[in-house]
């Protein structure tokens, strides 16, 4: 009598690996980068980027958003130390950051001339968000008395205001009222203060 065991699999086609991996790479690194998966072998498969070479900082980049191991680094970064750039992202990258997009995990990978099988996967708890580039304004409201001689309030801001342009008022600094955070997101336009 035999004893079948199911397991949750997927397969991804060559194509949708790619445009997996150009997504959260792209998402990763905050800039369009085009991934083509294929395999090498039966038992190997990688990514190549056809129209540029990555620079070794987006390499780490991308290794530190998947929380590196010592062999994942030794695998993904060459050995020479001249080289400043790569062509590719080695078999154990690229099945992490597939598994960072999918939000998956998986025991086996069974690699086809068709694409990628992934067998008995499960769930990850969702991941945190990666940190992106805001811009935060600080504003700080400073303000000292000075004594101005005029025949009216008018003419005492107007003078006041005079002075000031010219430099002869100049606030000291040290004596600041209010401070005010202003967090801006440039690719939403959203704005928050604090």
């Amino acid at each position: 009598m035999s004893h079948l065991t199911y397991q949750k699999t997927s397969f991804l086609s060559w194509y949708e690996l790619s445009a997996m991996l150009t997504e959260e790479v792209s998402r990763i690194l905050n800039r369009r980068v085009a991934c083509r998966a294929s395999f090498d072998e039966d038992t190997y498969w990688c990514v190549r980027f056809d129209d540029c070479r990555l620079p070794l900082s987006d390499v780490w980049h991308l290794l530190e958003s998947v929380n590196t191991t010592e062999d994942l680094r030794r695998e993904t970064l060459p050995s020479d130390d001249g080289v400043t750039s790569v062509r590719d992202l080695g078999m154990q990258l690229c099945s992490t950051l597939l598994k960072l997009h999918l939000n998956q995990d998986w025991a086996h990978e069974h690699i086809t001339d068709d694409g990628l099988w992934l067998v008995n996967i499960s769930d990850v708890p969702s991941r945190p968000a990666l940190p992106k580039r805001f811009t935060v304004t600080i504003e700080e409201t400073v303000t000292q008395d000075f004594d101005v001689e005029a025949v009216s309030l008018d003419d005492a801001l107007e003078l006041a205001s005079s002075r000031y342009s010219s430099g002869e008022y100049v606030v000291d600094s040290s004596d600041v009222q209010n401070i005010s955070f202003i967090a801006h997101d440039p690719e939403t336009g959203a704005s928050k203060s604090y």
